[in-house]
């Protein structure tokens, strides 16, 4: 579409907010999703000749459990064995969206262990280390902590395979 000079964003129905588009009919809009059960985004362009577009609508839901990144243990598109044994990883745990109150995880390597805990740092977040000591498949279950020592309903699994020695 030509000519557009401004876009009507809502957020969650809310009151709609204005942002100039560029030479190019193109804006930018950003806000901070904090809402466990998802968001909901209306566009509307309007055009310099007057025209308003019919809205445009985006949802998003976000899942409950924390987050989990590793710099060396993922699970690759193509399913491979990654790292290896005695080989060094760490894993990065973040709150479940919308969670401000996370004071630590508790986590397991190996099903049926008792889980270890780590406390968050002031962003909820936490960081550990871990070293395979044998090849093959491991799923990671980790649990955000309330400070009050409640827990979610819904933990991250999160599955990968390590590869045989380095």
């Amino acid at each position: 579409m030509t000519g557009v000079r401004e876009y009507e964003i809502t957020l969650d129905g809310g009151e709609p907010e204005t942002r100039d588009a560029d030479e190019d009919g193109v804006a930018y809009y950003s806000f901070r999703a904090s809402d466990v059960n998802g968001h909901r985004v209306t566009v509307r362009s309007h055009s310099e000749n007057g025209f308003v577009s019919t809205a445009a609508n985006w949802s998003a839901y976000f899942d409950p459990w924390p987050g989990v990144r590793s710099d060396v243990y993922f699970y690759p598109e193509d399913g491979s064995a990654v790292g290896g044994v005695g080989v060094e990883g760490t894993f990065t745990f973040s709150p479940p969206p919308g969670r401000t109150d996370t004071a630590s995880y508790r986590y397991s390597f190996v099903d049926g262990d008792e889980l270890t805990e780590v406390a968050a740092d002031e962003d909820g977040r936490a960081t550990i280390r871990w070293t395979p000591t044998q090849s093959g498949p491991v799923t990671l279950t980790v649990y955000a902590v309330k400070a009050d020592g409640t827990w979610g309903d819904y933990p991250n699994w999160y599955g990968f395979q390590v590869a045989g020695d380095a």
